[in-house]
């Protein structure tokens, strides 16, 4: 009897399912992803600790308060700028100047209805593969990219925003232009 007990819970026993886990050593850096069903022991190798992971979790990264960032992120001294901009029909916004090299600028867009126009006036002295996303939170009919003078053309079409539809440029210092990604 004690058998066939036994024999029946097997047949219900799930097994347990690994998920992936970040190694990080002690100067939070991600140095091996590995399988870990939470179950089994596994000690990780001393001074590094186990992390549930991520999909940003990556050999090379970062885990910093709960954060992975990926290997090649932005690091504090190439720069993050945010700007909220609250625009009109018709009006045109100056993004930000203090860029660094490689930077990546976030210009977050938010008129009160759907705008038929919008001018941008992009920065005047841009690094080479600096980055500027736009985000609007409504549509914009027109959307207009105005490069400083010197900075050559803009090859990038004039078009539309769409609400949280973002757009992605970056400036190309040997081709002194801006080009959509």
């Amino acid at each position: 009897m004690k058998f066939f007990v036994a024999f029946l819970l097997s047949l219900f026993t799930l097994p347990v399912l690994a998920a992936n886990y970040a190694v990080v050593s002690s100067s939070g850096i991600v140095v091996n992803i590995v399988q870990w069903d939470g179950v089994t022991p596994y000690t990780p190798p001393a001074g590094d600790t186990l992390v549930l992971a991520t999909a940003t979790a990556q050999i090379g990264g970062t885990y910093n308060a709960g954060i992975f960032t990926v290997p090649g992120a932005p690091t504090p001294t190439q720069g993050i700028v945010f700007q909220i901009v609250n625009p009109s029909a018709g009006s045109t916004v100056q993004l930000p100047n203090d860029m660094q090299p490689q930077a990546i600028q976030y210009d977050y867009i938010q008129p009160a209805a759907t705008l038929t126009s919008l001018n941008l006036d992009l920065p005047i002295s841009p690094a080479d593969g600096d980055n500027v996303i736009l985000i609007s939170t409504k549509n914009i009919t027109t959307l207009n990219l105005i490069a400083a003078p010197g900075q050559g053309e803009i090859n990038i079409v004039a078009g539309t925003l769409t609400a949280g539809v973002s757009q992605h440029i970056t400036w190309s210092a040997q081709l002194s232009s801006w080009f959509k990604l």
